[in-house]
């Protein structure tokens, strides 16, 4: 008998397993060291207390005020600094998808449903977590030019011609928004169209993967993840706006927790006239933290934001001064 989705209740935990294996191994994003697992938000999605966010908390950097002159005077005495803390608040995002086949289009055309979920799922939740991901930093973005006078964002959309796309000088700036940290950036998320102008230009290079071949994009030496869920403003349709994104080294902290139930199959006997259907639903927790900021929005169900609700400006707050923040945008028309 052929392998029906039924017998996914059987193997659902390897299914699990396995899926999330496969999609991490193709996660740009961790593959460039952009994202990182955080064992402290794993533990929270995993724990029997529940919860729909939770605060991490810190201890600002020391600041750099000049330091004292010692002097031979008994009197006089050093005050000592303090130290100041707070916390950035992360939101757990519970969701889940499902697939339905009929039992008489498998038989008919000879499809095969369970190789097609298999192979399909792990790039699906793959690309879930960058549009997440994604909507935060839309979000993070609009916070920043309204709240923070913009100093994460270089817009040259008001240039023309070549001026306007994008371009070394503009990174540079993009760059140096970090000041003398500008060396944490070391990927870039760019939509196609951006990144096409850069291979049209001769300025991609290729390094070698763990294979050896040369097919890893780089930019000045920061590796280009490519992403057509970068944002594309077309207000102008003559014009549109892409947004791309610069990334320091773990400046996403994520993880994935265990849904009591990751996989289920329902089969419907009576459905199709008696022919049978079978649905099988996917359900994932996990969570992506862009360091340094909180969500604060209230979510639509009461759980779990949605994209909008992610891509919202008065949703975020930045909890560091700028250099602490390993993230610059750009703004270009292509």
């Amino acid at each position: 008998m052929p392998t029906r989705l039924s017998d996914l209740v059987i193997v659902s935990e390897q299914f699990t397993v396995g899926m999330f294996l496969q999609s991490l191994a193709l996660d740009a994003f961790l593959a460039s060291g952009v994202a990182v697992v955080d064992a402290e938000i794993a533990a929270f999605l995993n724990s029997s207390v529940g919860g729909e966010s939770m605060s991490k908390r810190f201890i600002n950097a020391l600041d750099e005020a000049e330091s004292n002159l010692s002097s031979d005077d008994p009197a006089s005495l050093s005050v000592a600094a303090s130290l100041a803390g707070g916390k950035e608040t992360l939101v757990r995002q519970s969701r889940n998808k499902s697939w339905s086949s009929m039992d008489l289009a498998a038989e008919l055309y000879g499809l095969d449903p369970l190789g097609a979920v298999q192979a399909g799922i792990a790039k699906y939740w793959t690309t879930q977590r960058q549009r997440i991901l994604t909507r935060s930093l839309v979000g993070i973005l609009a916070d920043n030019v309204a709240n923070d006078g913009g100093d994460m964002l270089i817009d040259i959309t008001g240039e023309t011609g070549d001026a306007a796309r994008f371009n070394g000088p503009a990174f540079i700036d993009g760059l140096l928004t970090l000041g003398d940290r500008m060396g944490a950036i070391n990927a870039i998320g760019l939509h196609s169209i951006v990144y096409g102008t850069l291979l049209k230009l001769s300025l991609i290079e290729f390094t070698p993967d763990d294979q050896g071949r040369l097919t890893i994009p780089t930019y000045m030496g920061k590796r280009v993840i490519v992403d057509d869920g970068m944002p594309v403003d077309v207000t102008l349709p003559a014009t549109p706006v892409f947004t791309s994104a610069m990334y320091g080294a773990g400046a996403v902290h994520m993880a994935i927790g265990s849904p009591l139930n990751a996989v289920e199959v329902e089969r419907d006997p009576a459905a199709g006239d008696g022919g049978g259907q079978e649905t099988i639903y996917s359900r994932v927790e996990l969570a992506l933290h862009p360091v340094g900021f909180s969500f604060l929005g209230t979510r639509t169900n009461g759980k779990s934001p949605t994209w909008a609700e992610l891509a919202t400006a008065a949703n975020w707050d930045r909890k560091h001064e700028r250099q602490r923040i390993p993230l610059a945008f750009m703004k270009t028309l292509g």
